[in-house]
């Protein structure tokens, strides 16, 4: 009878009835909320129909995705188990059931509540085969179906249930936290995170905004700065000071005056601010006074430097001045973005922010340097009018000038490459509407659907964008991250290594590290798909000193890639990371040796591989000597 009652109300054909019938659990619903569930129960108890639900109403209290279960074995005996009810095709539901194997039920939105039609003509989704073993969730022990484990005592359905959550839990969070991440407008500014997000739009480059940085100063509120500092060195014929002290003080309250407007200047350019409206509504930063002093502090400690190594050999003496010289804007920007004086110091962030900058460097010194001589090349123009007590003025006015020029141009190169160095920007202008972009519309739409807990929309819209925007860094890192959080590791590995391809060639080398460092997490044979990224990849592994990386990526490089140019510098530095890192001057001669006879006429064979063995055979005979 019951038998009957429960295939009309389902409406299932008799080849489906022996199938439900078969003595197996089968599932009639899934993904109910506990108040659904219960109506369920209630609704089929009433008909004689005794069903299970996993994980149990208490365990399942706190979790929306309770499983609706029959047990369709008519003859089946009973034991008792807590809290359930075995399903049987008699009228009188067994309150003890056996229990119910370990499942774990995605966490998936739950429909709408359905009626009792729509549960008639619900389908049946079978369960899959039942497994004769079950694996215990806490400590892995294989052992017979049963509820209790019998090496740790855990009831392992209630286990299961709980670890659901707490996954359940973790992902809420891990949204939330990637919805805050987007909607902010940029990942981290920190120049050791390269996973920004605020990618700018196309900037002019600066090398087309020449004829604005020589305006710049003559700006209205600029301009009437430059008139006072220069009519300021009319004090000096005031001051009860003895001749040239009198000049001397005031040319140096004069110098520091202006310097310490062109670095106020220099950080609003780096900002975004480019227009003199702009400048006016930033906020002054009294932190930012002692700039000059510190940049004075950095000159005359490379200066002290450059002494002692010349008074040790005046080669290596004018090699440190060659290189104080050319990274001194390197300087200035790091001081104007960090206000720091050990970073001023610091050699290494000088090197970043040229990479950073890449080739546009070279164009910004020789800028500069003919910047920095511009007073010398104008006063012979001027020196009719050098005459008088208004040639000190004229004179201060044009040094004044082309230190604004200066200032305004490195602004400008922090601003315009403020993505590679990660350099904190308030706006972002398109030149081509002359607006500033303040939000990013995209990521807007993203990080909403994102915090109302629509993944699929989310990750629908993103993967949109990248399609879109092929050649966007911040566009490309927010849908590989998405991937990564709804878990579609598939098609992050595939996505990755587009991507991966993207940051070498825009020289992205420390995400381009951290993404292969990610993929290969999710699959350890994962490698670039052009042979040649794979060297590319390797010199910026071994800069970040991930050297089992950096071995792995190029070990099968030749046999995958015959004949490819390069074979030599890719077996060189696995050479060199097996002696440096891991002290196995052995291999390291062996790969060596091998170069040397293989390509005796390569370039890198002849000036660093060939003296790179001979070192090494050095070394070892001094060492068994």
């Amino acid at each position: 009878m019951v038998r009957d009652k429960l295939l009309s109300m389902l409406g299932l054909p008799p080849d489906q009835a022996e199938r439900l019938f078969c003595g197996k659990p089968r599932v009639l619903k899934k993904e109910l909320s506990a108040e659904e569930a219960k109506r369920y129960l209630d609704h089929l108890a009433k008909r004689g129909i005794a069903v299970d639900i996993d994980p149990p109403l208490k365990a399942a209290s706190n979790s929306s995705f309770p499983t609706l279960i029959i047990d369709a074995e008519p003859e089946a005996p009973v034991e008792e188990a807590p809290k359930s009810a075995v399903p049987s095709t008699t009228a009188e539901p067994c309150a003890k059931p056996v229990p119910l194997p370990v499942k774990v039920v995605d966490a998936v939105v739950s429909p709408a509540a359905p009626t009792t039609a729509s549960l008639a003509a619900a389908p049946i989704t079978l369960l899959e085969p039942e497994l004769k073993e079950v694996i215990c969730p806490k400590c892995g022990e294989a052992q017979p179906k049963r509820t209790l484990c019998r090496a740790c005592s855990t009831d392992m359905p209630r286990f299961a249930a709980a670890q659901q959550e707490a996954a359940i839990e973790s992902r809420r969070m891990r949204i939330e936290e990637t919805a805050v991440a987007l909607s902010s407008g940029r990942f981290a500014s920190n120049p050791k995170d390269q996973s920004r997000c605020h990618v700018a739009p196309k900037i002019t480059p600066f090398w087309e905004r020449l004829p604005k940085f020589f305006l710049f100063p003559l700006q209205t509120s600029n301009l009437i700065t430059l008139i006072l500092l220069s009519l300021s060195s009319l004090l000096a014929f005031f001051l009860p000071l003895p001749s040239p002290f009198d000049h001397l003080l005031v040319q140096c309250l004069i110098m520091l005056a202006g310097v310490r407007r062109a670095f106020v200047k220099m950080d609003a350019m780096s900002r975004g601010y480019l227009g003199e409206d702009e400048q006016a509504l930033m906020p002054s930063d009294p932190q930012r006074v002692n700039l000059p002093w510190k940049l004075l502090g950095v000159m005359i400690v490379w200066g002290i430097v450059v002494n002692i190594v010349g008074s040790i050999s005046v080669v290596l003496g004018y090699l440190v001045w060659a290189f104080a010289s050319v990274t001194l804007p390197a300087a200035v920007m790091a001081l104007s973005v960090t206000n720091s004086f050990f970073s001023g110091l610091n050699p290494a962030l000088w090197v970043r922010i040229i990479r950073g900058v890449g080739k546009p460097y070279a164009a910004l010194f020789v800028f500069l340097t003919l910047l920095s001589g511009g007073t010398s090349a104008i006063l012979p123009l001027l020196a009719p009018l050098l005459r008088g007590w208004y040639a000190l003025p004229i004179i201060d006015f044009s040094f004044l000038y082309f230190i604004y020029v200066m200032f305004a141009m490195m602004g400008y190169v922090l601003y315009q490459y403020h993505w590679e160095l990660g350099v904190q920007v308030d706006r972002v202008h398109s030149e081509a509407s002359g607006a500033a972009v303040q939000d990013d519309a995209g990521g807007d739409l993203i990080a909403q659907l994102i915090a109302n807990g629509d993944i699929d929309a989310a990750l629908a819209a993103a993967h949109e964008q990248h399609l879109a925007e092929p050649e966007d860094l911040k566009v490309q890192e927010r849908y590989h991250k998405l991937l990564l959080m709804a878990e579609k590791n598939d098609r992050a590995v595939n996505h990755g290594r587009k991507y991966l391809s993207l940051l070498l060639q825009k020289k992205q080398g420390d995400s381009a590290v951290a993404l292969f460092r990610r993929m290969r997490e999710i699959e350890p044979a994962f490698k670039p798909v052009h042979p040649e990224e794979f060297l590319k990849l390797a010199v910026e592994t071994h800069r970040c000193r991930q050297y089992e990386a950096a071995l792995a990526l190029m070990d099968g490089f030749e046999q995958k890639y015959p004949g490819n140019a390069d074979i030599a510098p890719i077996h060189f530095l696995t050479a060199r990371i097996q002696s440096e890192v891991f002290r196995r001057d052995d291999i390291a001669r062996q790969i060596l040796g091998a170069l040397c006879e293989r390509f005796p006429g390569h370039a890198m064979v002849v000036s660093e591989v060939a003296p790179y063995l001979r070192a090494l055979d050095a070394i070892r005979q001094g060492a068994a000597g």
